[in-house]
């Protein structure tokens, strides 16, 4: 014979399932302290899956889908609820469904949100934002100065840069070709030019001029000819001529005007045959 308690028992077992399978929700509303989290767990709704609508900054709760569940044609949901002002709340005004469109009739799940400080306390006041606060005194200075540096530096660049076009000094670093000629120009307006030195002469001015004018694959006697009648290069070489060969009379001649298209150009290195 079965006991009485354990028939009663198996009833209210049975009840309790039937009441979960139908999301029979408590009486009382979850209540919760203003910025306190709280969980409502085991909330059956029907209709199709819901998700949390996005929030805003403004919104008083906020509502959270911790987990789902199918539950028949219906869905049970573990939520999660933030409070941020006092006041009676429905967690289902901020549920949506799946694909965005609204949740439509649900039963209630209510939410109280009560304050912890005294209803005579002041509401805080919102921070200012007053945007990326600017670099420190020093920084700007590092940056002013840095920048005074620079401009300084070329402007004394330019400046000497300036100074050297208009004095006409713009000589290379280093020996110029008018440096290696003067000498041997020299010995030869005085008649006193040695065959090697008069070798190393015309060995200087042929190859610059060859490689200046790219007269690299003329023959000899025809660079020579083309040397002698080009406007710059046959200066100086038919004033040697005119010293070497015609010793009498040595008429005077200005040596820096005729040493004037070496004086910024270095010394040609010699050729090299391969």
């Amino acid at each position: 014979m079965t006991r009485p308690w354990l028939q009663w028992t198996s009833v209210l077992c049975w009840l309790a399932v039937v009441a979960a399978a139908r999301g029979i929700e408590p009486d009382e509303p979850v209540r919760l302290a203003v910025g306190v989290a709280g969980t409502i767990e085991g909330v059956v709704l029907p209709g199709p899956k819901l998700v949390a609508r996005p929030g805003e900054r403004t919104a008083p709760l906020v509502v959270r889908i911790d987990a789902a569940y199918p539950h028949g044609t219906a869905w049970r949901y573990d939520l999660t609820c933030f409070g941020f002002e006092p006041g009676e709340y429905d967690a289902t005004d901020y549920l949506v469904r799946a694909d965005g469109s609204p949740a439509g009739e649900l039963p209630p799940v209510r939410v109280v949100v009560y304050s912890v400080l005294p209803a005579d306390r002041a509401t805080p006041r919102s921070v200012p934002f007053h945007g990326t606060p600017r670099p420190g005194h020093y920084r700007m200075w590092l940056v002013a100065l840095g920048a005074a540096w620079v401009v300084g530096l070329a402007g004394l660049l330019l400046a000497g840069r300036i100074r050297r076009s208009w004095s006409g000094d713009d000589r290379p670093e280093g020996p110029t070709l008018a440096d290696r000629l003067r000498p041997l120009v020299y010995r030869a307006q005085e008649g006193e030019l040695t065959s090697a030195e008069r070798a190393e002469l015309e060995r200087l001015l042929i190859t610059f001029w060859q490689r200046k004018l790219e007269l690299h694959d003329a023959a000899p006697a025809e660079l020579m000819a083309a040397l002698r009648s080009h406007e710059e290069a046959g200066v100086l070489l038919r004033q040697l001529e005119e010293w070497l060969h015609r010793p009498e009379p040595r008429p005077p001649a200005d040596l820096e005007s005729l040493l004037a298209p070496y004086r910024h150009v270095r010394e040609p290195e010699p050729a090299h045959d391969t």
